[in-house]
């Protein structure tokens, strides 16, 4: 992998009715992770999953929009230090929830960039 395309993905699994502070962790936990400018940032919602009690949460086609207490997955793309530094500032806030680090090689799509060219505004990729 070339070093100026690795990165590291997190992905954090958590329960879309769990609160901090009267708000989404989700929405905190992104709000968070915004703050830092990572290369890619996701938040994702699963019409299906089974949580760390082993309830089940679906949501049927219909009623997907109003459904509660669904999956959420929140994904951060960056450098590894900055991505687990961001992990160990937010671990505090999730009562339950699962993390998952895995390397990655970023691709840009799109229109070609000059030879050195960021990724992300002035910010450089090299580790």
């Amino acid at each position: 992998m070339d070093p100026a395309n690795h990165a590291v993905l997190l992905r954090l699994y958590v329960d879309e009715d769990e609160q901090v502070s009267g708000r989404p962790l989700y929405e905190v936990v992104f709000r968070k992770a915004r703050e830092m400018r990572p290369q890619a940032l996701a938040v994702l919602r699963g019409p299906r999953g089974l949580d760390f009690g082993r309830r089940r949460h679906h949501a049927r086609l219909l009623t997907l929009l109003t459904a509660e207490s669904l999956p959420v997955i929140v994904e951060v793309v960056d450098r590894a230090e900055p991505v687990r530094a961001f992990l160990e500032s937010i671990r505090p806030l999730m009562r339950q929830g699962l993390a998952t680090l895995q390397e990655v090689e970023l691709w840009s799509c799109g229109q070609a960039r000059p030879e050195g060219t960021p990724l992300q505004g002035d910010r450089q990729i090299p580790l």
